[in-house]
């Protein structure tokens, strides 16, 4: 599909104008809250990269990316501001919708989390300090495999960004793993997924022979919130929030994993603040990526895995982001993505898609390209795009954290049984 061609010029500078006043009207609204009502979310069928790269252009916030069963086109989930819908018929795009009122979804996730007190932690999702709290009291209930680190950096607005390290000091172990989530705000599974492994590894230790033999070999590094300010600002103001909080001016925000020092904003990247892709001023130009960064090159030895978990889409993605030339390693990314799909389709049934990054879109200045490359060189590097595949969007019911959890450990102790059995 071409979305932008010479005959549809006027349409063209229709969305330009359109995609203009959405985020006037985003920023208009100050530090209110914001409302979605009347935006719809639509599934753009058969598609190519260039309608992602001009819809972006436009303004518009594109969700996902996801591939189509004929292995050559894209399905692209977009939402879409009151009365811009004929704007698509227009362009003769074939196109359904998957959600019809996005603020629906918010008021029903925000009714949930005001319930209150659940049977499970994991049974709603939580906010920033809860977040910190529960890493925090791990650390206090597993004292002798875990380590609280309150701060590996500060934010923008010099929040905190935590981690905790699980480390059984096994005489055994000689490798060494890492788990990050929360570079993009607005996706809630992410963070509430890592926390949920992490917690399965430290309470199973002691009783689960695979997670003994697994910590008993590897210690795993979990950084939950890369994103402290934006996942924040997600809760309290702009539930779809993508970016960090840096103050541009005219605009707020770059986007976390489009800033690491690795072919940097080169494509899939732009160069306007008010883009949901805008990619800093410079390499590391936020604080949030330098600290992640700082903290994986100074633990005194390699990571020899990394998974970055996101959403949505139901992806098991291996480098490269930045070009369609594949890594000497792909062989053997692709065959480990394809056993942990299968371990993911055995625990739950879902299927996720095993693919290199990018046969979706090309992205760069990405932290799964930058741990892969740069000076850190990390091997086992994959970006896990979690549930689900649009029919919830961002706005994931939280009775689907644990399954997404369990599903992922699946697949996580599949990836430490086949790393823990390679020689360094």
């Amino acid at each position: 599909v071409t979305l932008f061609g010479r005959q549809n010029l006027r349409a063209r500078m229709m969305i330009t104008r359109l995609g203009c006043l959405v985020l006037l009207a985003f920023c208009a609204v100050g530090w209110a809250k914001t409302t979605y009502e009347g935006h719809k979310v639509v599934t753009i069928d058969k598609a190519d990269v260039s309608v992602v790269d001009n819809l972006e252009a436009a303004g518009f916030d594109v969700w996902a990316t996801l591939p189509n069963e004929d292995g050559s086109s894209l399905s692209i989930d977009v939402m879409l501001p009151p009365f811009t819908e004929e704007i698509l018929h227009k362009m003769n795009l074939n196109f359904t919708t998957m959600i019809e009122d996005v603020q629906v979804r918010i008021d029903e996730e925000e009714r949930t989390i005001k319930k209150g007190m659940q049977a499970s932690w994991y049974d709603v999702y939580h906010n920033y300090t809860d977040i910190v709290t529960r890493l925090r009291d791990l650390a206090i209930s597993f004292p002798a495999i875990c380590t609280f680190i309150p701060s590996i950096g500060k934010s923008v607005e010099n929040r905190d960004i935590p981690a905790l390290v699980i480390n059984t000091k096994a005489s055994t172990i000689d490798k060494h793993f890492l788990f990050q989530s929360g570079q993009h705000a607005r996706e809630w599974i992410a963070p509430a997924t890592t926390l949920y492994i992490t917690e399965q590894l430290v309470s199973r230790y002691a009783t689960d022979d695979r997670v003994k033999r697994i910590l008993d070999r590897m210690t795993i590094d979990v950084v939950p919130m890369v994103n402290p300010d934006g996942y924040s600002f997600s809760w309290t103001n702009t539930r779809l929030w993508r970016k960090n909080r840096r103050n541009n001016g005219a605009s707020f925000g770059v986007d976390l994993n489009r800033n690491w020092d690795d072919h940097w904003c080169q494509r899939g990247a732009s160069t306007s603040p008010s883009s949901d892709t805008y990619c800093g001023p410079s390499p590391f130009s936020e604080p949030e990526t330098r600290a992640a960064s700082s903290y994986v090159l100074n633990r005194g030895f390699r990571f020899d895995g990394a998974i970055d978990f996101h959403a949505y889409g139901q992806l098991i993605l291996r480098p490269p982001g930045y070009t369609n030339t594949p890594t000497p390693d792909e062989a053997v990314l692709k065959s480990v993505g394809s056993q942990m799909q299968a371990a993911i389709r055995s625990n739950s049934g879902r299927s996720y898609t095993n693919d290199m990054a990018w046969q979706l879109y090309y992205t760069t200045g990405s932290a799964d390209d930058w741990w892969y490359n740069a000076a850190s060189k990390v091997k086992y590097v994959y970006c896990i795009e979690l549930r689900d595949t649009g029919s919830s969007g961002f706005n994931l019911p939280p009775a689907q954290i644990i399954p997404t959890g369990e599903e992922n450990f699946a697949a996580l102790k599949y990836l430490a049984d086949y790393v823990i059995s390679k020689k360094n």
